[in-house]
């Protein structure tokens, strides 16, 4: 694992940087994400935030020696988060969007979730190698909340362009 502490140094820098990025967004559009009636949007900044801090903390696992069990702990837990927050938007399910769009936005992170725990668990049975798969899980982690974020930034810009053409 140590030949991968770079690789963790910068994704983990990465994860910091947007999810700081994050935050500024969130707070100078508050109104937007917080205004009755915008529970979608909320969902995408809860969704994007728990995707970078997850791999923040990884990225800050992999300096502790023997995290095989940390990381499956982690994983279930974190993946156990998302399949609560996929539930909890089916249901809450906002007119204008597709249920079946809600819930895709949840597939990428509950896969990278399953396989940081493979990756975890293979770690502390001690099979063998699994950097390439705990890399992967993390970059999938990544990728999903950026694409999140992406799309909270397109619903902010909706909301405030429908605000202005009243």
């Amino acid at each position: 694992m140590n030949a991968w502490h770079e690789f963790y140094d910068v994704v983990g820098g990465v994860a910091a940087t947007l999810l700081g990025l994050l935050f500024v967004s969130i707070s100078l559009n508050a109104e937007v994400i917080l205004g009755p009636g915008n529970r979608h949007a909320k969902r995408l900044a809860e969704q994007a935030f728990s995707n970078y801090l997850g791999v923040l903390v990884i990225s800050l696992l992999v300096l502790i020696p023997g995290i095989g069990f940390t990381l499956v702990c982690f994983s279930l837990s974190g993946g156990l988060w998302v399949l609560v927050r996929a539930y909890q938007s089916a249901t809450e399910h906002p007119g204008g969007f597709s249920r079946f769009a809600l819930l895709r936005r949840f597939l990428a992170p509950v896969a990278a979730f399953g396989i940081l725990a493979y990756a975890g668990f293979e770690m502390s049975s001690g099979y063998g190698e699994v950097r390439g798969s705990m890399a992967a899980g993390v970059l999938v982690l990544l990728i999903s909340a950026t694409v999140v974020a992406w799309d909270l930034l397109i619903k902010i810009a909706e909301e405030k362009f429908a605000a202005h053409s009243k």
